[in-house]
Order: structure tokens, then C-alpha cells, then sequence
């Protein structure tokens, strides 16, 4: 095991510990750190079995959302087609414009989490806004691995409870998920190499999710979301740093 491969397996480590602990934001810390060592294509790769694997533990755990399924699932269709259109981008676009993407997302998540508070979606409002932010976020994802700030923003603006929002995004990351890794198998991003490091990413990545969950209910939740918004600065800054280069 190689040096950037113990760094890509803690990173995952790391980021799977916030999962476990939070139920969202693995692409969102693990991507640009997976960038820095690699690049953006390799990184989505890497990524894409232990999120699978993680998402599918949350939508089972208690019950399967069955009730969440029907209330999204225009937002699931919507969003499976923009997870084919953002890879089209992915490997249409230059790549320094794929990292500033990447790093502006960390800084636009970064920046609602701080300042921006909850709206409630008036009720009438969702059969429209469920699709369209379905499809934004899917685009969102295949382009830069990353749709954890708008899916939070809408889930949150739904006013849905704890545990059902915890179902709820790990039904659409799930799905999603699902959808971009038949989009990069069809773009031909899978090689040898980055299967390799998906499993040694995958390994370290289930340990760290099996002990966020573990802690979830035991730490300080506004204190460990501070850390991890000044983490995600620092990572958006090298990010941006790396695309001026």
C-alpha cells in the first residue's frame, strides 16, 4: 500500500466517520481531498461503492421509507436523468473547470450552513420543485460527485423529522448513486487501478461508518459541525489553489 493510497483510505475513513454520524456529506468532505491526491474523475470512481454500500445501510435500518419512496420518486426520475447529463459534462468540460465547480460547492455549502436558515416549502409548491431540484442535483452530481448542499437545502425546506430526513436523502443519494455508476461505466472511467483503490477505499470507509453510527447519538453535534465546516473551508481554499496553478 502506497502512500496515496493509505491517504485515499483514511480520507474515506474520515469522511464515512461524518456519514455515520451526520447521514449525509461522504462525497461532499471526501471528494476534494480525493481531488488534491488524484483527480476528479478518479475520485468519483473510488467513492461510488462505499457510498452505495453505506446509503443502502441507512434506507434499510428500522424499516425500509416506503412512504418517503412515493413522495420523491418524481424527484428520483428527474434526477437519474441529470446524473447521465452531468457525466456528458464530466468528460466534455476541462478539468480545471470541473475543480473550480468542486471547490465553489464546498464554499456555497460552507457559506448556507452558517448563515442561511431553514424555509418552509409551502405544500403546493413541491410537485414542481421536487423534479426540477431532483434534476439539478443529479447534473450536480455526475459533474462534480457533490449534491449533498441543494438536496439538504430542499429536504430541510420540506420540514421533514429527523429520522425521516436521514431516510430520505439516503434514499436519493442511493439512487443516484446507483444511476452514475452505470453513466461512468458507459464513459469507460472504470480501469484497474481506480477499482483497486475503490476497494481499499470501500474497507476503510465501512470502519469509519460503523463507528459514526455508533457515536451519533453521543457527541456534540454543533461543535462537530463546526469542525467540519472549517476542515471543508481549508479543503475548498487548496481546491481553488490547485485550479490557478
Amino acid at each position: 500500500m502506497d502512500q496515496t493510497m493509505l491517504l485515499v483510505g483514511l480520507t474515506a475513513m474520515g469522511a464515512a466517520f461524518v456519514k455515520g454520524v451526520t447521514g449525509m456529506a461522504f462525497p461532499l468532505f471526501a471528494t476534494p481531498v480525493l481531488v488534491l491526491l488524484t483527480d476528479i474523475r478518479t475520485a468519483i470512481v473510488v467513492l461510488l461503492a462505499p457510498n452505495i454500500l453505506m446509503d443502502a445501510v441507512q434506507i434499510v435500518r428500522k424499516r425500509f421509507p416506503l412512504e418517503h419512496l412515493k413522495r420523491l420518486w418524481t424527484m428520483l426520475a428527474a434526477g437519474i436523468l441529470g446524473v447521465f447529463v452531468g457525466t456528458w459534462l464530466l468528460v466534455s468540460i476541462p478539468m480545471r473547470v470541473v475543480n473550480l465547480i468542486v471547490g465553489a460547492i464546498v464554499f456555497v455549502f460552507v457559506g448556507q450552513s452558517l448563515w442561511a436558515k431553514a424555509v418552509a416549502l409551502p405544500a403546493e409548491w413541491e410537485p414542481v420543485m421536487s423534479p426540477a431540484v431532483g434534476f439539478a442535483a443529479g447534473v450536480l452530481n455526475g459533474v462534480s460527485n457533490t449534491l449533498s448542499p441543494i438536496m439538504a437545502i430542499y429536504l430541510l425546506s420540506l420540514q421533514l423529522a429527523k429520522f425521516d430526513f436521514v431516510k430520505s436523502i439516503a434514499l436519493v443519494f442511493f439512487s443516484f448513486k446507483v444511476a452514475q455508476t452505470v453513466a461512468v461505466w458507459g464513459w469507460n472511467l472504470f480501469t484497474p487501478a481506480r477499482i483497486w483503490l475503490s476497494v481499499v477505499a470501500t474497507v476503510f470507509a465501512l470502519v469509519g461508518f460503523g463507528v459514526g453510527l455508533r457515536v451519533q447519538d453521543r457527541i456534540n453535534q454543533q461543535t462537530f459541525n463546526r469542525v467540519l465546516l472549517v476542515l471543508l473551508t481549508l479543503v475548498g481554499i487548496l481546491l481553488l489553489a490547485k485550479t490557478l496553478q
